[in-house]
């Protein structure tokens, strides 16, 4: 490393980290967690929030978490967009690359700069961080502020000229912000305190760190009573349960932390012999207090169920790793170790084994596979948004463990026709039969496609073979299959095959103005109403918020007997299933005849039948 600057070790690392992380942006759908970070932020339909309401809602709806990572999130989904998913996950990516560099920076400072890139390199590549890189959590951030903190503190106490006033106010700072990211600060906090009460000469300078550190803690005494309410509310409800892990939190550190590889953490055994060392002898009350913190929380709350908690630890163990590995004899041995640090982190990264292995069981499944489903809302949300027509109806199978997926699915919803729902959401009476199928004959009324999404990690149920049925009886025909591999599936039915995809408009279309229309069914009166399968080519210089089509049943004197007036939907081609309220209507014989007029003004577009275009015949018996 000698003669070689740091930059040309520390940017290609960086921008591997970054390309690795990247490729999670858009990998999966946000999923449960996420979907808390978006609502308590403001995002989409759930905002926008000024900071103050942000609190309110964090303290009313998720006091598990303090408010400073939302309050980053809220500009930044205000700036990149709420509904580009990926755009928003980049802030952690971004803060995921500070939190390399304040490593490297953490490492030489407390040792050399042969540590720091090390370290660097332990943290950035190890695949249980990049996992988080595109995670819309503060793990990353949490990461950043452990190591900015563990780093600042040996400065202060360390180093040899005295620090300078913003240096100690910046402490301030960094412990009234770790206190309001995360809880888990106090997990580098109290240690970080017990070393300066053990081990560090009572001198002025000591005192000096003192008082910024009780600077920075007392504004977070204004939290202390959510604190203390939640810890009790969560003691009496038992935490999480049967997935907290208990004494499954060591084997679980010792996985994540090896890169899978558990010789891997030789290096830094090696290096906790090193007692003698202050900085060595700092960083092992780091990491021993973290990992019986965990142990303790987890034993009175049962709240821990992830090793993500400890995630903060990581630039604990890369100092370490990187001690251990170069107080050993040889530059091979560094070489190899270094080595095969990357490859087992490059390779973990794209082998969802890793990951899964970490997260633990619910019902035979794995904790990360129900909470995490990699492509159900993401891409079904993409796809269909591309071909959608408004008037579609848009259903996704969800065979199992629905409530974990339903607040994310909410948040898409806004991005889908208005007719679309969980097919196991949708509410019917047990006890009246064949209720469910009737509720879905309900939703198909007044769609001319319908879009069904399948999600293949569960096993299918009966609600999806009763989806098929009633599509089968309604005459929908298949248009394709529109996504498949082992994850997902999108297929598009039609009541006409000519509903499938944009095709341009017969020359016999009828015309108003610039729409055409063409009838694609024989209407007949059915149950009461009259549906009209219509094929809609629209005009793009329309007003859809003031134009609506009007579909007339006229009788031989040219009055209309039934009539229908909807919305235009602004698409350049739709399919629609108009039902024409015709429950009054006598038998005869009638015409169909459709207008379209400004509703502020009444003006109609021209028409070749008195501003109107004559669609077909209707005879009712």
């Amino acid at each position: 490393m000698r003669g070689f600057p740091v930059w040309g070790w520390m940017l290609p690392l960086l921008l591997a980290a970054a390309g690795l992380g990247a490729r999670g942006l858009n990998i999966d759908a946000i999923w449960f967690d996420e979907r808390w970070t978006l609502f308590v932020a403001g995002g989409g339909a759930f905002g926008p929030l000024s900071p103050v309401e942000i609190v309110a809602r964090l303290v009313e709806t998720d006091p598990n978490h303090v408010p400073v990572y939302a309050l980053l999130v809220a500009p930044w989904g205000a700036a990149v967009g709420w509904y580009h998913i990926p755009a928003l996950r980049v802030l952690s990516l971004f803060i995921g690359m500070l939190a390399i560099s304040m490593t490297y920076r953490m490492g030489r400072d407390l040792f050399d700069a042969r540590v720091g890139l090390i370290a660097a390199l332990v943290v950035g590549l190890a695949a249980y961080f990049i996992f988080y890189l595109h995670e819309l959590r503060n793990y990353t951030l949490t990461v950043l502020l452990a190591s900015s903190m563990i780093w600042l503190y040996w400065r202060l106490q360390a180093q040899g000229r005295t620090p300078r006033p913003y240096s100690y106010a910046l402490f301030t700072l960094l412990t009234t912000v770790s206190l309001y990211t995360t809880y888990l600060a106090l997990g580098w906090l109290v240690p970080m305190g017990l070393y300066h009460l053990l081990f560090v000469p009572k001198n002025r300078r000591w005192w000096a760190i003192s008082t910024a550190a009780v600077g920075g803690v007392l504004p977070f005494l204004l939290w202390t009573p959510v604190l203390f309410d939640l810890v009790g509310r969560t003691a009496q409800a038992g935490g999480k349960g049967n997935i907290a892990l208990g004494w499954l939190i060591l084997p679980h550190f010792v996985y994540a932390a090896s890169n899978g590889t558990i010789a891997l953490l030789l290096p830094p055994l090696l290096a906790l012999r090193r007692q003698h060392d202050p900085a060595v002898r700092y960083l092992t009350l780091l990491l021993v207090f973290g990992l019986v913190a965990l142990l303790v929380v987890d034993s009175q709350l049962k709240i821990i169920s992830n090793m993500r908690y400890g995630l903060y630890l990581w630039p604990v163990v890369g100092v370490l790793f990187a001690v251990g590995l170069l107080n050993g004899r040889g530059r091979r041995l560094l070489v190899i170790a270094c080595a095969a640090w990357v490859l087992s982190g490059v390779w973990n990264t794209f082998t969802p084994a890793f990951s899964d292995a970490l997260g633990g069981q619910l019902g035979g499944y794995s904790l990360n596979r129900l909470f995490r489903l990699y492509l159900p809302f993401q891409t079904f949300v993409t796809l269909v948004e591309r071909e959608a027509q408004p008037d579609d109806l848009v259903t996704f199978h969800l065979p199992d463990h629905q409530w974990m997926f339903r607040d994310a699915y909410d948040y898409y919803r806004p991005l889908l026709p208005a007719n679309n729902f969980i097919l196991e959401d949708l509410p019917f009476n047990p006890d009246v039969p064949d209720d469910y199928t009737a509720q879905v004959r309900r939703r198909l009324n007044t769609a001319a496609r319908a879009w069904v999404g399948v999600e293949k990690y569960f096993p299918s149920t009966s609600k999806l073979d009763d989806l098929l049925r009633v599509l089968a009886d309604e005459g929908f025909m298949s248009c394709g299959r529109r996504y498949d591999d082992a994850e997902m599936s999108l297929d598009l039915y039609a009541r006409d095959t000519a509903c499938c995809q944009a095709h341009p408009p017969p020359n016999d279309a009828p015309r108003l103005g610039n729409v055409r229309l063409n009838l694609l069914n024989t209407p007949a009166v059915q149950d009461g109403t009259i549906p009209v399968l219509l094929s809609v080519w629209g005009d793009p210089a329309l007003d859809a918020a003031t134009y609506s089509l009007g579909l007339h049943v006229s009788g031989a004197d040219g009055l209309p007997q039934a009539q229908l007036d909807v919305p235009l939907t602004g698409a350049a081609y739709s399919c629609r299933m108009l039902p024409i309220p015709a429950s009054d209507l006598e038998a005869g014989s009638y015409r169909l005849r459709a207008a379209i007029y400004d509703w502020t003004t009444g003006q109609r577009l021209p028409g070749a039948d008195d501003d109107m275009a004559v669609l077909g015949e209707i005879t009712t018996p």
